[in-house]
């Protein structure tokens, strides 16, 4: 696992070109939702995905101030302008990883019912297919939650996982992270 930290962009024509990257390397273990599946065609494209999202637990803390995105309180809304951001899967720039993807895009349909996946309208031509990992917030001028987890895209649609809609297994895994990090405390000291 990695993070990737951007210096200002270029004066190139793509916006998503930094002047410089920092990378940095973490040791740590993934937990899969239980309900995850993936489907693929004769391909290996994507044909559908439930529960396309995972906590990632670091063997040790990261050693550097990290700013707090909180959960978002509410489910997203149709037509709500999202900050996506991330790496994108356009072949284009199969030689350049490190390129970021940073859009608004605008929510089109909830699939609340079918496991959590909500359908976004892409803005702009850089990336195929959309891409994936990545996270999606809703912002207003003060603040930033996080609403979802880019899914992997399908040929038909772009998605991304709901963070509200598994917010139970998601505080569930977080506090069991916790609650393994901490020095032996008696269970009424542990945190809530």
């Amino acid at each position: 696992m990695g993070t990737v930290r951007y210096g200002a962009r270029t004066g190139s024509a793509l916006k998503e070109a930094p002047e410089s990257t920092t990378m940095r390397r973490f040791e740590g273990s993934v937990r899969v939702h239980p309900s995850f599946k993936l489907e693929l065609d004769d391909q290996g494209a994507v044909v559908s995905t439930q529960a396309d999202l995972a906590i990632i637990i670091l063997d040790s803390p990261v050693d550097e101030p990290l700013p707090h995105v909180p959960f978002a309180e509410a489910e997203v809304q149709e037509n709500e302008a999202l900050v996506m951001a991330g790496y994108g899967d356009d072949p284009r720039f199969r030689d350049r990883p490190w390129i970021r993807y940073f859009r608004r895009n605008k929510v089109t349909q909830l699939h609340g019912g079918s496991g959590g996946r909500v359908l976004y309208e892409q803005q702009g031509a850089f990336v195929y297919n959309g891409y994936t990992g990545g996270p999606c917030f809703r912002e207003d001028t003060s603040q930033r939650w996080l609403v979802g987890i880019a899914s992997v895209g399908t040929e038909r649609e772009l998605s991304f996982t709901s963070t509200y809609f598994f917010r139970d297994w998601l505080h569930a895994e977080l506090q069991r992270g916790a609650t393994a990090d901490s020095p032996s405390l008696p269970a009424s000291q542990h945190p809530q």
